[in-house]
């Protein structure tokens, strides 16, 4: 993650121009990409007139003639999307979006009628696997990088028999999220992910009408009052999770507890489900099977991932099921006072379903498999990165310290909506480790019109990937990124995207995401400018359709910090070997040994930020 730094410059692509508010303008940093785009030579990739005429990737030249979906990516089950399979806009539709633009792309109501050049790629020598072999053994941001410098940023590339049209910019992708989802592209999702969580999720992740319902109902278990219900059981959750640590001899190996203490919050506070404790083990076995399933090769042939993960689903259908009548939260009632995510969604449907209709058993234990699939899924993978790369950074562990000193000062020791809002240095953290770590690297899109991205000719029905990843860590304007033909030629798969001790050591800055007087303070006690702020996240998405259970995260993750900084000290064994697998989600690779211990009360005194350096 060593990145060339230089001046702040809007990211556009392929020398082709910017369109806001149906204007457009030509940038420096369009023509130093326009300049990076490669030419033909020795076998190389083709230049952009070239590409215009390319057929190897076996696109029909209609707008309209897609592809079938065959095949994997990520999505929040928390966020939804469109239509899977979206129709194509009908022509006063199209009509009505003419004039709609922004950074980078804009719609075409006429289609390629500019002769616009198409986005080209390589495919793997495999049809059934395409690139998930070589995103697997390289990972996605050394992947994404080697096309990125051959292609340009847009590119095609393929997951089993599917093309993806990947866009590499930040800007155009926040663009396209907030402005342009559920008019010009709908939502799309892998097979893989249905055949996990049931033909039920289609609808209410896909259909553009299901979706709005579904989020309507999930919205109250989300919202600011749900929110403080859950603080009792969160804090409890994470202090006995911290004891059961410390009490079982202080060294717990992350990449089992991380999950663990993440499905003891999916399952208590998204569906509070009383899982004897000598059940949880296979149960989480069974999850992480199911899991790993979603992001598999569609292939169902005995020892495959994915074969692997459709047994695990139905023996977790039955599971649950148990689970639900044991707790008395299935589709007749609730378990009484205890409120959790699922609660609430029932009785917002039971209210629909008031005039007519069954909420049964079966639809909702695929709910509740949904529900703790993607809180295991984000919970689970960005709390152990964050319990693995705090104890690199001692001067950050203070700094908590400090603030929670301050914290308990003003707002006493109980924990409330209140008091974590007033927690930013906690805040700013867990958004950083968001940053460099996102647990979920790319966001799935299908186009519903012709567009034109970063001056490049996409039609409807191509299926999109945003990366998160190369949008927060590599085409960020506000990170003061230059993406010139020397720069790219710089970054080697070593550099970008390693995420390492080393690495994190260079670009884990928390204080990058303060204002006001926080970020002033943070400046003044690390004597020097503050790092620039980033844009933003695209981890949960952004827009209309950002991910719900976000608030939740970040009070859980803000929750744990607190009472980890006013109770415990944490020590990785070991922490130069620290390393994590970036593919479609963020997993560690290294065998993550973290010591924990309680601590005495001893104040906490404010030192300059000094990483502690990778051998």
């Amino acid at each position: 993650m060593l990145l060339p730094r230089a001046a702040p410059g809007a990211v556009s692509g392929r020398g082709q121009r910017r369109h806001i508010a149906g204007r457009s303008a030509t940038t420096p940093m369009a023509r130093q990409q326009a300049a990076a785009r490669p030419r033909r030579s020795g076998g190389r990739a083709a230049a952009a007139p070239e590409r215009a005429a390319a057929s190897h990737d076996g696109e029909p030249s209609t707008s309209h003639d897609a592809e079938p979906s065959t095949s994997s990516a990520s999505a929040c089950p928390f966020a939804g999307g469109a239509a899977a399979e979206p129709p194509p806009a009908g022509a006063a539709e199209v009509a009505g979006l003419a004039g709609l633009s922004g950074p980078g792309w804009r719609v075409l109501p006429r289609g390629n009628a500019a002769g616009l050049p198409r986005a080209t790629g390589a495919w793997c020598w495999n049809p059934l696997l395409g690139d998930y072999g070589d995103i697997a053994a390289r990972g996605v941001g050394a992947f994404l990088l080697e096309r990125f410098r051959r292609f340009g940023p847009v590119f095609n590339f393929k997951l089993g028999q599917q093309t993806l049209t990947a866009v590499m910019d930040y800007d155009a992708t926040k663009s396209l999220l907030q402005s342009g989802d559920s008019k010009v592209m709908a939502g799309w999702n892998p097979p893989a992910l249905y055949a996990m969580l049931g033909e039920g999720a289609r609808a209410n992740l896909e259909d553009p009408v299901a979706r709005q319902r579904s989020r309507k109902l999930m919205s109250p278990g989300f919202s600011r009052e749900a929110l403080a219900g859950y603080f009792d059981k969160i804090e409890r959750i994470v202090t006995r999770q911290l004891d059961a640590w410390v009490d079982g001899g202080g060294v717990v190996d992350l990449r089992e507890q991380g999950k663990a203490l993440s499905f003891e919050f999916s399952s208590q506070l998204l569906v509070d489900f009383e899982i004897p404790e000598a059940a949880k083990p296979e149960l989480k076995t069974k999850f992480d099977a199911l899991f790993q399933g979603m992001f598999a090769a569609p292939i169902n042939l005995p020892g495959t991932t994915f074969a692997r993960g459709l047994r695990a689903k139905a023996e977790l259908q039955q599971d649950i099921l148990k689970a639900m009548r044991a707790s008395g939260s299935g589709a007749g009632g609730s378990s009484g006072s205890s409120r959790s995510v699922l609660q609430y969604n029932l009785a917002a449907r039971r209210e629909t379903l008031a005039g007519g209709g069954e909420l049964t058993d079966q639809a909702t234990a695929e709910a509740g498999i949904g529900l703790i699939i993607a809180g295991n899924d984000t919970s689970g993978l960005g709390i152990t990165a964050l319990l693995a790369l705090l104890p690199l950074f001692p001067d950050v562990m203070r700094q908590l310290r400090a603030e929670q000193e301050q914290v308990v000062a003003k707002f006493g020791p109980e924990l409330s909506v209140a008091s974590v809002e007033a927690m930013s240095y906690a805040s700013a953290v867990v958004r950083e480790a968001l940053r460099v770590a996102p647990p979920a690297t790319q966001i799935m899109r299908k186009t519903r019109v012709d567009l034109e991205v970063l001056g490049t000719f996409v039609p409807a029905g191509s299926v999109l990937y945003f990366s998160a990843l190369v949008g927060q860590m590599l085409t960020d304007p506000r990170l003061a990124q230059s993406l010139t033909p020397e720069a790219l030629a710089e970054l080697s798969d070593a550099d970008w995207y390693a995420l390492n001790a080393e690495s994190l050591a260079r670009d884990f800055r928390p204080e990058r995401w303060l204002t006001g007087a926080a970020a002033a303070a943070a400046a003044g006690a690390g004597g020097g400018e503050p790092p620039a702020r980033p844009s933003g996240l695209l981890t949960f998405s952004a827009g209309p359709h950002i991910c719900l259970g976000l608030s939740l995260y970040m009070t859980e993750a803000v929750t744990l910090l607190a009472l980890i900084a006013r109770g415990y000290e944490l020590e990785l064994e070991s922490p130069a070997e620290l390393s994590f697998d970036v593919a479609f989600v963020t997993q560690l690779r290294s065998r993550a040994q973290l010591r924990v211990r309680r601590r005495a009360a001893v104040a906490a005194a404010p030192q300059t930020r000094e990483p502690v350096a990778a051998a």
